[in-house]
């Protein structure tokens, strides 16, 4: 991962014709090659009109936006867009195309040899952990969950290194939102592309996002970076709002067992342990990976106040809920 910056904004400002207000004020941001940014905030507070304006869907009222290192209007909008993948609300696949030829459809634009779009097909296919046999289907035929992989694979047919994503996983259930979130981090460790992603859904942004910004009404950012100075240190009232009442327990989703089990602070729980130290064995159980809220829902569950942490089928210690607790402090 490297700190270049990917994309550029600077002073950028939208008005749409006969509003008064502008959509986007005089924002101005900085998205480093290789990372995922989220776009968060309420309705109307300019998050996909930002997202359309770096691709040249919509036009910049006035300031700059640069992509790769170069004014996105020196190239024409075309041009520009061959480097930059873009998913969209509710998919939006092509009714009455297969997969197969949704897939290709920007590689058939591109005048790429039938040979090679097959291989890139193929390469897509196990990317994004396809299905073979649902190459010759349409998309009726598919699922919600089945849908966005293949949109995704779409965007990323040609191999761009920017990827847009405008509210992808809106058309999904909260289970199957759980995976394409896995699958996209995934997806990400392979190929690193730097990703712009829209959404309402701070846990999204959360998970997902190297960095998050927090748009408001009007929009203008009101606080950016990493998922956990967000919820450690909400810089306006605003933020801590959106945020909700639950920035503790979101906080413990981005840590997990492991990390308190390694830190030098738990001198409650012994390095070498004997078996009669251990909790009994119809105590709650967790891995070192599971993440702390998950943990702490496993314990409270259980009714409980400790449990067993386990690696390879052996217990190699256990945590508390006054060790998730601490988890939370400065």
């Amino acid at each position: 991962m490297t700190s270049a910056a990917a994309i550029s904004l600077d002073e950028v400002s939208k008005v749409f014709p006969g509003s008064v207000s502008p959509a986007v004020n005089r924002l101005t941001l900085t998205i480093p090659q290789g990372q995922i940014l989220a776009l968060v905030g309420p309705s109307g507070c300019g998050k996909t009109t930002t997202l359309r304006m770096i691709n040249r869907l919509e036009e910049p009222t006035a300031g700059q936006i640069t992509v790769l290192g170069h004014d996105h209007r020196s190239a024409k909008p075309h041009e520009l867009r061959r480097n930059i993948g873009y998913v969209i609300q509710q998919i939006g696949l092509f009714p009455h195309h297969s997969v197969r030829r949704n897939m290709s459809a920007v590689l058939e634009l591109l005048k790429w040899s039938p040979d090679r779009i097959e291989q890139r097909i193929n390469e897509l296919t196990d990317l994004l952990g396809l299905d073979p046999a649902l190459l010759d289907r349409y998309p009726s035929e598919l699922s919600g969950g089945q849908q966005q992989r293949v949109g995704v694979a779409r965007a990323l047919a040609a191999d761009p290194p920017i990827l847009l994503m405008d509210e992808p996983y809106s058309a999904v259930d909260p289970v199957i939102r759980k995976h394409l979130h896995s699958e996209l981090l995934q997806v990400q460790a392979r190929v690193t592309k730097t990703i712009v992603i829209v959404t309402h859904d701070i846990d999204e942004a959360i998970t997902l996002a190297d960095q998050v910004v927090v748009m408001a009404e009007g929009g203008t950012i009101e606080q950016q970076g990493t998922p956990e100075e967000l919820l450690a240190h909400p810089a306006t009232e605003f933020v801590r709002e959106f945020l909700g009442r639950e920035r503790g327990l979101r906080r413990l989703g981005l840590r997990t067992v492991g990390q308190i089990l390694r830190s030098p602070s738990r001198s409650s729980v012994p390095a070498d342990l004997e078996p009669e130290d251990l909790a009994p064995e119809d105590l709650a159980r967790v891995t070192a990976d599971t993440p702390l809220r998950e943990a702490l829902d496993t314990i409270l569950t259980s009714g409980q106040t400790r449990a067993v942490v386990c690696a390879d089928g052996q217990k190699i210690g256990f945590i508390t809920i006054e060790h998730i607790a601490e988890a939370l402090r400065p």
